[in-house]
This record gives structure tokens, C-alpha cells and sequence, in this order.
């Protein structure tokens, strides 16, 4: 937050009569917004030779499944034209071909899921993500059925709960879950939503290849990531606008999804049959830091490309760029922009000191291990920097991309 706080003026903005307004602030700020330029730290590289097949690939399986309905034909077709498994032939160039493709259908119902989230009608009613959020933490639970962390991860969207059909649903989770603690039911034999379905495949193939003392480092972030989606759900239905920097920055966090795809090291690190990274030490504090320090530099670098898309044309709160304009009073979206650029190269600096000290506490035999996390979280800020200024999700009018 290094720039956050060089940057923070501790006068207010004040109207025509010396008082402070916010409102008025943003009725006369600049609908428009200039990206600014980032100097990635580490070098572009060429794309998977599956580059193109991947997005044609993963958006069939998740029409096998039923997820093109769900969505409709405006959200399917915005998803599909945004090409966004290609993002991993970015990022995940050197993998086998088979590990590429598995990653390529990860990404898609990822963000088929972040898709549907945003929706206006999960916004008014958050619980009726409900039938999507259960199915999902169920194939998570499903291996570690009695994990605690998980269990209580279900508090905000029960919490939510209105309707006597998504009362039903919980009910039917929990006996499902008993059969998963009991082995009378085998997951695929669970009747599940598109969204849920489509996930659950994608992720037995990773737990089949994954020793199981290693799925929870995975399960965890991916429900956080539904759970935050749950959260800003809340905050939209009820007005709520994150104005502090701090408040958002902990929501991003949930909602970003990016801790996943470096913990995808796992499932490489398999194939390559050299020892994993023991729990002591992923999740000791270096780790853990490089991992955080990673999701904040991708996700407010994302902010800054759907800037222009959220806060001016959706005038939507949950993006850094506004935080930024509302905690600092900036004269404009770019200047927020920019501030909010040099808070990403801080927080890669701070990741580059975590990987160093990563090296230096691994023992040899996990060395490999450390550098295949340490090669994706790098791959990850050129690769998603690459897609960002490529991709038709974040070329908006108005924009200098």
C-alpha cells in the first residue's frame, strides 16, 4: 500500500459553500478514463500451440453440460467472444497438452460462474446463486467431507437464504454430504446444476491426479472466490458502496479467483513426478505472501482494464480505480489509474521478495516444486497483461487500449 499512502491527501473535496460532497464530487468527474501504460517486469513469451482450439474446446464442454442455457444467448455469447481460455495459452504455454486443455476448461467455468454471478437477477436475489454455490462446495467437500474451514466457508450465502426452494437445496447438500462421509453415493451419481456439473468434472480430473493430502490448498480459495461473489452480491442488493480502499482491497481478494490457478502448480508438479511442496510450507507466510502479493497485482491490474466497462458505464463501487477517487478525492479516474498502477508494481515487488525467501527456505528435493509456483505467478502477470489489452472483455470505447 506503499503508494496509497504516499499518495493520500488529507484534505477533503469541497463544494462551491467549503463542504464536503462526495455526490457532487462524482456528478462533475470525467466519464472517461485513460489505462495507463504498465511496464511488465517480465517478458512477453509466444502462446500455446493449442491457443486456438482452446476456446472452442472448453465453451463446448460447457455447452455438453448445459451451461450455454443457463446463461442465455447475451451471456453466452459475450463469454464465448471473449475468448477468455486463451488467456491460460498465455500463461500456461509449457504444459502437456492435456494439462493445457484441463486448464482451459477450468478457466471457462470459472468465469461462466463469475459471469452468471454479476447477473442482474443474482444481484436482487442473492440466493439463488444457491443452487450453483452448494453444488460446487459439495464436489469440494466431497473427498473431505467433514473439513471444517469449508463447512463454516457456507455462513454468508446461508445467511442469505429466503426461499423455501433454496431451504430445500440445503437440505438435499447436507444429505448428499452424508453420503459422501458414509461412501453410499458416488459423486457423479449426485443430480446437480449445469454450472455445478461442469465443475465437478473438471475437478475429479484434478483430484485424480493430485495426492489428496494437497486438494484442500486448492478447495479453499476456489469457495472464497464464491463467497466473495455471494458478499458483493449483498452489498449491491443493499446499496452498499466499499468507499475505503482497505474494505475493498479485502473484497477483491475474495472475488479474484487468481490463488487458484498458481495453486494449478500442483497438478504440473505431478506430472513432472518430483516431490511437492509439503503443507508446512505452503502454508507457512512466505508462500502464503506470494500468493496474496499475486492476487492483488493481477486482479488491480484487471481493475485498471475494466475500469472504463464498470465504473463509468455500469457505475459500479467494486473496482480499485473508484475506491481509489472516493477514499482520495482525485481529480479524475486516470489519476486514480495511476495510482492505482504503481500499488500493483509495489505488490509484484513484494512477491519477488517472497520467492526469494522461498528458495531460500526450501530444502533440494522441493526446489523444482517451488519454481514451477514461482514460474506461474510470474507467467501469470505478463500472461493476464498480454490478454488484458488483446481481449474484446476489456476493449471498451473510450479507452486507450
Amino acid at each position: 500500500m506503499q503508494a496509497l499512502r504516499s499518495c493520500h491527501r488529507e484534505d477533503s473535496f469541497q463544494d462551491s459553500n467549503g463542504g464536503s460532497s462526495q455526490e457532487n464530487f462524482h456528478k462533475i468527474m470525467e466519464k472517461k478514463f485513460e489505462v495507463p501504460h504498465f511496464d511488465c517486469p517480465y517478458p512477453n513469451r509466444s502462446r500455446h500451440l493449442l491457443c486456438d482450439q482452446s476456446s472452442d474446446l472448453a465453451h463446448k464442454y460447457l455447452a455438453s453440460h448445459g451451461v450455454d442455457k443457463e446463461l442465455g444467448p447475451d451471456l453466452w455469447s459475450a463469454l464465448v467472444s471473449a475468448k477468455t481460455p486463451e488467456l491460460m495459452a498465455f500463461i500456461f504455454l509449457d504444459t502437456e497438452d492435456r494439462d493445457f486443455l484441463w486448464v482451459a476448461k477450468f478457466v471457462s467455468i470459472i468465469y461462466a460462474i463469475d459471469t452468471k454471478m454479476d447477473e442482474c437477477e443474482f444481484q436482487d436475489s442473492p440466493d439463488k446463486a444457491c443452487s450453483t454455490v452448494l453444488g460446487v462446495t459439495l464436489a469440494l467437500l466431497w473427498y473431505n467431507p467433514l473439513d471444517e474451514r469449508l463447512l463454516e466457508g457456507l455462513k454468508p450465502l446461508l445467511d442469505c437464504i429466503t426461499t423455501d426452494e433454496s431451504r430445500a437445496l440445503v437440505k438435499a447438500f447436507h444429505e448428499d454430504l452424508l453420503h459422501a462421509e458414509n461412501g453410499t453415493k458416488s459423486l457423479m451419481d449426485v443430480e446437480m446444476t449445469a454450472f455445478a456439473s461442469a465443475f465437478r468434472e473438471v475437478w475429479m480430473e484434478y483430484c485424480e491426479a493430485v495426492p489428496a493430502e494437497f486438494l484442500t490448498r486448492q478447495a479453499y480459495p476456489i469457495q472464497e472466490f464464491l463467497v466473495g461473489c455471494i458478499i458483493k452480491a449483498n452489498n449491491r442488493k443493499a446499496g452498499y458502496q466499499t468507499k475505503k480502499v482497505e474494505e475493498y482491497v479485502a473484497l477483491r481478494r475474495w472475488t479474484s479467483c487468481c490463488p487458484p490457478f498458481i495453486i494449478c502448480s500442483d497438478l504440473f508438479i505431478s506430472r513432472m513426478q518430483v516431490p511437492h511442496i509439503p503443507n508446512s510450507l505452503f502454508y507457512g507466510p512466505e508462500m502464503q505472501e506470494l500468493l496474496l502479493a499475486n492476487n492483488d497485482a493481477v486482479s488491480w491490474h484487471n481493475d485498471l482494464f475494466s475500469a472504463y466497462k464498470e465504473v463509468i458505464v455500469a457505475e459500479d463501487d467494486h473496482n480499485l480505480v473508484y475506491a481509489l477517487c472516493e477514499e482520495l478525492n482525485c481529480a479524475s479516474y486516470t489519476e486514480a489509474g495511476k495510482i492505482a498502477l504503481q500499488m500493483v508494481q509495489d505488490r509484484i515487488a513484494d512477491m519477488e521478495c517472497a520467492c526469494e525467501q522461498l528458495k531460500a527456505l526450501a530444502p533440494p528435493a522441493c526446489q523444482p516444486a517451488i519454481e514451477c509456483y514461482i514460474a506461474s505467478s510470474r507467467d501469470w502477470i505478463s500472461g493476464t497483461n498480454q490478454f488484458h489489452m488483446n481481449s474484446a472483455r476489456y476493449k471498451m470505447p473510450g479507452t486507450s487500449k
